[in-house]
């Protein structure tokens, strides 16, 4: 089972075109793929290419399978054996209750249904 639409080490997302890394997300995106969902994947890239320019190693996923709860994030970064969920609220000027609602139960599900999770830093960012 495909656990992310995108995967990548950063570096390699930071050097790959935005259009590659959009092809992979359409690809797996299952249902009508809207312009608004796309132009949110772009601005998650562009923030985020310029975020981890400074870093070497780690990785990178976007629309992370969220185990058991079949829910997805937005992103997953994973920098020195710690793990950053990241929902972005693209186009909103500020982070409303769902969303914070919402990425703490990622970090719950991941910690206690996803295995590869129990005993490693789990850091929550809406």
């Amino acid at each position: 089972m495909q656990r992310a639409y995108y995967k990548s080490d950063i570096c390699k997302f930071i050097a790959e075109c935005d259009n590659t890394i959009l092809d992979s997300l359409s690809l797996h995106h299952s249902y009508s793929l809207e312009e608004l969902q796309k132009n949110a994947w772009v601005s998650q890239m562009k923030i985020l290419k310029d975020s981890l320019k400074n870093f070497q190693n780690g990785a990178i996923f976007f629309e992370f399978l969220i185990p058991c709860m079949g829910k997805r994030a937005d992103n997953i970064l994973i920098i020195n054996n710690i793990v950053f969920i990241i929902e972005f609220e693209i186009g909103s000027n500020s982070y409303d209750n769902f969303a914070k609602e919402q990425v703490l139960e990622h970090a719950f599900d991941l910690k206690n249904f996803y295995k590869a999770s129990h005993n490693i830093n789990l850091i929550p960012s809406p």
